[in-house]
């Protein structure tokens, strides 16, 4: 209502999206009914040794990887099975080294995107992002973007398998790395708004290669050193 009052508009997808994609089970089973290729995913509570070890555990509502659990063996599924409910079982699949996270963008039947190699860091956020620049990752964003009637953004997430590259998650919002997008000139953020004002929107790659990285980083200034401090110091390196 106070959005309303004010005339504020909301950038957000569609309900329909945001309930399918914030739902790991849900995601699973939109990959299935539009054949598209993903880790098996099942109900923790209905799991029954349907794969091998080791699985992974994740909160079916859970995002950046927050409560994800490797479990090695049928005693550590026990354990947690008693402990944890709105769980999903899933399989792992590919290698860490091998993962990619693709922004995707649609309005009036146009589709956008741009992918990553990504190395993740604190926060499971991306810390390296390498553009990447190949023909079926292109193919299955557009893919995706069609079989949910996207009209905004989409975050994807992906690793390298012998199949092919294969779909293990969806953030039905602006990502991380956003700004890493922008900076290669994926505007999302902008093109939203320029949607609802029904502006012309279009997607010119800036570079067609390039690596981005976050950093934090620890600065001083203004630093006057006394003497105690120079003699703690010098005393503790020639011990």
């Amino acid at each position: 209502d106070c959005f309303a009052r004010t005339a504020t508009r909301v950038i957000i997808n569609d309900s329909g999206i945001i309930r399918t994609f914030m739902d790991k089970y849900e995601t699973a089973k939109f990959f299935k009914n539009n054949n598209l290729p993903y880790p098996k995913t099942y109900l923790l509570k209905d799991f029954r040794h349907d794969l091998d070890f080791p699985v992974i555990l994740k909160p079916r509502n859970g995002y950046g990887r927050k409560g994800n659990i490797v479990i090695t063996g049928q005693d550590e599924l026990d354990y947690f099975r008693k402990r944890l409910s709105d769980t999903v079982v899933q399989e792992i699949i590919g290698q860490e080294d091998e993962e990619y996270t693709v922004g995707v963008f649609a309005a009036g039947g146009d589709i956008y995107s741009i992918a990553f190699k990504r190395c993740l860091g604190y926060g499971s956020l991306t810390k390296v992002a390498e553009l990447v620049l190949d023909d079926q990752i292109t193919n299955t964003a557009e893919k995706i973007a069609r079989a949910c009637a996207l009209k905004g953004v989409l975050n994807i997430q992906l690793r390298k398998t012998e199949k092919g590259y294969v779909a293990f998650e969806i953030n039905p919002r602006f990502s991380s790395t956003v700004y890493f997008r922008h900076h290669f000139g994926f505007w999302d953020v902008v093109w939203s708004m320029y949607m609802w004002e029904k502006r012309k929107i279009r997607f010119d790659l800036k570079y067609k290669e390039g690596v981005g990285v976050r950093r934090i980083d620890h600065l001083f200034f203004n630093l006057k050193t006394s003497g105690k401090a120079s003699d703690i110091l010098n005393d503790g390196y020639k011990k």
